[in-house]
């Protein structure tokens, strides 16, 4: 006699002891099928190896309130050693019936067949079962909304947690986070809650990542404990970033001739200018600010501007963020190598690139 609860499944192994040598048998188990529903046979770790079964039936049904797991199978060219015991396959079982309700396994069919011809039938007694359906243990769920996150290196985001009972569960949970990566952490906002009977609790975890984190996809486990059960949940945690460059990244500056009066200038300038473009890695989405400036104290030095000095980024592949940088010169700029830098921010994440600028006369 065994059992086992509602909505669970099992393998129930058919067993052969101290039988004569055989190489084939045609074996059929009935059972309720209101309680207990076949769902497939088993094949592996068997006393028939698998490169000499010839399977002449495996099916499982339930018809008529009866489910049937039937099996005939032969060894091509093989046989036993007597005595023979092992297992000869198993039935994998849906448990579907109501509590306390009981139902049989009993043999339809035994028929063990011995090597030679003609193969003779075996005698075999035959010991069939009692099955109880078990009530559902008491146990909970735990669930995460949202699943996934999408912040910037250097920040943060939050995932509800909700933990229900099921089945009368009641009692306290121990609560604890993990994560793949030093440069995630996951900060809950209790380590332990009561859960009653049909009830439900619900707890924050609060994700962070370090600003050298690296953009990518990382994971977050989040366990409640209860005695010997246990459930987790994962979180998807990508980080997300962008990039910045210039085009071109090397600037020439010619002056010494008429230049340009055009207002606001009330002296010749000579200007050139650089696109600076602003990318997402893994879906970044946020405001951008832009910021400039030349890498020297002369007081003749190029000066720096830029078209805008804010921008926002969708966090579409396709989209980018573009402004132009111009450098303007005077014939008063002493010659040479200047470095132009651009610091692209969100808050405390930020990337710079330098270009570099040539005066020449």
């Amino acid at each position: 006699m065994f059992s086992g609860p509602s909505g669970t499944t099992f393998s129930l192994a058919i067993n052969i002891q101290g039988s004569d040598s055989l190489n084939g048998f045609d074996i059929s188990v009935a059972t309720n099928a209101s309680m207990l529903s076949p769902l497939s046979i088993d094949l592996n770790d068997t006393i028939f190896p698998a490169n000499v079964r010839f399977v002449a039936v495996d099916s499982t049904s339930s018809v008529y309130g009866v489910g049937v797991a039937h099996l005939a199978m032969v060894g091509v060219g093989f046989h036993t050693t007597a005595p023979t015991t092992g297992t000869l396959f198993r039935i994998n079982y849906q448990i579907v019936g109501a509590p306390s309700n009981r139902t049989a396994l009993d043999f339809e069919l035994v028929t063990v067949t011995s090597p030679g011809t003609p193969a003779v039938v075996l005698p075999e007694a035959t010991q069939g079962a009692l099955f109880t359906v078990q009530p559902p243990q008491p146990d909970f769920t735990i669930i995460a909304s949202p699943v996934t996150l999408n912040f910037p290196r250097g920040s943060t985001g939050t995932s509800t947690i909700d933990v229900s009972s099921v089945n009368s569960f009641s009692g306290r949970l121990d609560l604890s986070a993990s994560t793949s990566d030093t440069g995630i952490s996951a900060a809950l906002s209790t380590s332990s809650t009561t859960l009653s009977d049909r009830s439900s609790v619900r707890i924050t975890v609060m994700v962070s990542s370090t600003l050298y984190v690296l953009p990518g996809d990382y994971l977050v486990t989040v366990n409640a404990t209860s005695g010997s059960v246990s459930h987790g949940v994962d979180l998807v945690v990508v980080i997300s970033d962008f990039e910045a460059y210039g085009n071109p990244i090397n600037l020439t500056i010619l002056i010494g001739g008429p230049g340009d009066y055009a207002p606001p200038h009330t002296v010749p300038s000579f200007s050139t200018s650089s696109e600076i473009h602003v990318a997402s890695i893994l879906g970044f989405r946020g405001n951008i600010t832009f910021s400039a400036n030349i890498g020297s104290s002369s007081n003749h030095a190029p000066s720096v501007h830029l078209s805008s000095t804010s921008q926002f980024l969708s966090g579409r592949p396709e989209q980018e963020a573009l402004v132009t940088l111009t450098v303007t010169a005077a014939n008063s700029t002493p010659v040479g190598t200047y470095l132009a830098s651009v610091t692209v921010s969100n808050g405390s994440l930020s990337h710079s690139l330098l270009l570099t600028v040539v005066i020449s006369r």
